[in-house]
C-alpha cells in the first residue's frame, strides 16, 4: 500500500503485510470414534475476520463453530449436519477473539476422515454488486426440490400445492394394538406390544419367528397426486448368536405381494444393519438396491448410508412412474419404472415386519412411533354414478379402493345392499350398508362420505325400487 508523508513534499511508502489465512492446529482433527464428541481448543483471533472449515469424514456428523470472548465459555455457536463421505466447508464471520470447532459423530461405528480449520483475512459473503436503492441484488428464477422438479406457477400466476391428507395409519395410544386400524400376524411366537407410544414387533426366542403388523385401510392412489408414507422407527440392537444367524427387519408401505419398503439386514459377527432399498411386485423383490453395493444409492447421501440404533424419520413418495426414499429429509435413492411399473398397485397398506432366519432363536425387535400413508392433494375427484330401476343380484360399481358419497332413494321400495368387496357373488363379509327404503314416508338422500378398499358392489331385492348410487 503506497502513502504520501514526509518533509518537503517527498513521498514516501509504507508496505503493509496482508494477513495470510493460517491453519489453527489446536482445531484440526482426523478420524472420529463412533459417537465421538470431539471439542477443539479456542484459539485466538487477531486481524483475521473469518473462520473457514473443511471437513471430510465417512460417517454423518454435526459441526459447530464456537466464538468466545473469553477461552472457556461459548457465546455465539453457528452448527452444519453434515452428511457421510460428501466433502463440507464453510465460513463465518469472525465476531469474538476466539473460536474453536466442536465434532460429533453422529454413527455409532468410527468415522475415517479429516477436518481442518483456519482464520482468514479474506471473507466476501455478499453478491458481487447491489441493486440500485444500494439493496442485495438477489433473484430466484425456479424452485427445485429433491425430486427433480421445478415448482409449477399457472398461467394466471398461482402457485400450484398440494395438501397433505393422511389416508392410512394411526398413533400408538396406550397399552392395546387397535385391531381395527392394525392386523397383527405371528409367526412361531412372534409378538407385538404397545405402551408409551411405541408399538414394538418383536421375534421371540423361537428359531426364525417373525412378527408382521399391516395396516386394515388401503392408502388409495389418485393419478396426478402421489402418496407417501412416513414413519418415525427405531433399530434395537441385534442380538445374534452365531455366524449363521440372520435378522431382518421392513418397514413402509407394502404387503405380501406389493409395495415400497426400507430394509434392515443383520447377521452376526456385524457392526451395524445393511440397507436396502426395495420395490416389491407380483410377490418378487425385483428391484432393490444395497447401501455401497454394485454402485450403492444415488441420492444426495452418497452410495451408502450407515444406519444405526436411533429413531429416525423414513419417507417414500411414490407415483405410477417412481419411488422416492428419503432418511430424515435427505434423499437417499430414486426408482424409476421406464417400460414397467414398479409394483402392481400405487394403492398401498403399511407394513412393518420382524422375523429372523438361519436358525437364529434370539429375540429381535424392531420399535415403531409412528407410520403413516398420505395423499398430497385433494381427495376428491368429480364422482362416478349408478342408476338402477328394480331388484338385481350382486353388481360391481367399481373394482380396487372408491368412495362412497351418497345414496339417492327416488322410489319407495324393498331392501338395498352395498358391500366393500372386489368379487361377484359377493361374500357378504365386508357389508358398507343395508337401506330398507319400503317403510319410508318420505324419498330422501342417504349420505355416506365413506371410503371402500376393495370394491363396490350392490344388491336390490326389492322389484320396486329406483335408487342412484354416487361414488367415485
Amino acid at each position: 500500500m503506497m502513502g504520501f508523508g514526509g518533509g518537503a513534499g517527498k513521498p514516501t511508502v509504507a508496505l503493509l503485510r496482508d494477513n495470510v489465512a493460517t491453519v489453527s492446529p489446536p482445531n484440526c482433527k482426523t478420524n472420529l470414534d463412533g459417537s465421538q464428541v470431539w471439542s477443539g481448543a479456542f484459539v485466538e483471533i487477531t486481524n483475521q475476520s473469518a473462520i473457514q472449515v473443511i471437513a471430510f469424514f465417512d460417517k454423518d456428523f454435526t459441526l459447530y463453530i464456537d466464538q468466545s470472548q473469553n477461552t472457556s465459555t461459548p457465546e455465539v455457536t453457528d452448527s452444519w449436519e453434515c452428511l457421510a463421505s460428501r466433502g463440507f466447508s464453510t465460513a463465518v464471520a469472525s465476531v469474538a477473539p476466539y473460536f474453536r470447532i466442536r465434532i460429533t459423530n453422529k454413527s455409532t461405528s468410527a468415522a475415517t476422515g479429516q477436518m481442518t480449520s483456519a482464520a482468514t483475512a479474506i471473507f466476501n459473503p455478499l453478491p458481487r454488486k447491489l441493486d440500485a436503492d444500494g439493496h442485495l441484488d438477489t433473484c430466484i428464477q425456479h424452485i427445485r426440490g429433491d425430486m427433480g422438479h421445478d415448482v409449477v406457477v399457472s398461467p394466471m400466476g398461482s402457485l400450484k400445492t398440494a395438501s397433505t391428507i393422511r389416508l392410512v395409519g394411526t398413533g400408538f395410544e396406550g397399552t392395546v394394538i387397535d385391531t381395527n386400524f392394525w392386523t397383527v400376524t405371528h409367526t412361531s411366537g412372534g409378538s407385538s406390544a404397545q405402551a408409551n407410544g411405541t408399538l414394538t414387533l418383536s421375534t421371540g426366542i423361537t428359531a426364525n419367528a417373525g412378527e408382521f403388523v399391516s395396516s386394515v385401510r388401503i392408502g388409495r392412489y389418485i393419478a396426478s397426486n402421489p402418496n407417501t408414507y412416513r414413519g418415525n422407527v427405531r433399530l434395537p440392537v441385534v442380538t445374534t448368536g452365531t455366524p449363521s444367524y440372520v435378522n431382518t427387519r421392513r418397514w413402509g408401505a407394502f404387503d405380501v405381494n406389493n409395495g415400497y419398503f426400507f430394509m434392515a439386514v443383520q447377521t452376526n459377527p456385524a457392526t451395524a444393519p445393511i440397507l436396502s432399498l426395495v420395490c416389491r411386485k407380483t410377490a418378487s423383490d425385483a428391484n432393490i438396491v444395497t447401501s455401497g453395493v454394485a454402485g450403492g444409492f444415488n441420492g444426495d447421501a452418497g452410495p451408502s448410508y450407515a444406519l444405526d440404533n436411533n429413531v429416525h424419520t423414513y419417507e417414500i413418495y411414490w407415483t405410477n412412474k417412481s419411488a422416492y426414499f428419503f432418511i430424515d429429509d435427505v434423499l437417499i435413492h430414486t426408482f424409476t419404472g421406464l417400460t414397467a411399473a414398479l409394483v402392481d398397485t400405487p394403492s398401498l397398506k403399511i407394513g412393518l415386519q420382524c422375523v429372523n432366519s438361519g436358525g437364529n432363536d434370539a429375540n429381535n425387535t424392531l420399535a415403531v412411533r409412528s407410520s403413516s400413508i398420505n395423499r398430497l392433494g385433494i381427495p376428491e375427484t368429480r364422482p362416478q354414478w349408478k342408476y338402477i330401476s328394480g331388484a338385481v343380484a350382486a353388481t360391481q360399481l367399481k373394482i380396487g379402493p372408491g368412495t362412497l358419497r351418497r345414496v339417492m332413494v327416488n322410489k319407495i321400495g324393498t331392501a338395498l345392499q352395498l358391500n366393500d368387496d372386489n368379487r361377484t357373488p359377493i361374500s357378504g363379509a365386508n357389508t358398507i350398508c343395508v337401506i330398507d327404503t319400503s317403510d319410508k314416508v318420505n324419498i330422501q338422500p342417504y349420505p355416506f362420505e365413506l371410503d371402500f378398499y376393495n370394491g363396490l358392489v350392490v344388491t336390490i331385492s326389492g322389484a320396486g325400487s329406483d335408487t342412484t348410487i354416487v361414488y367415485e
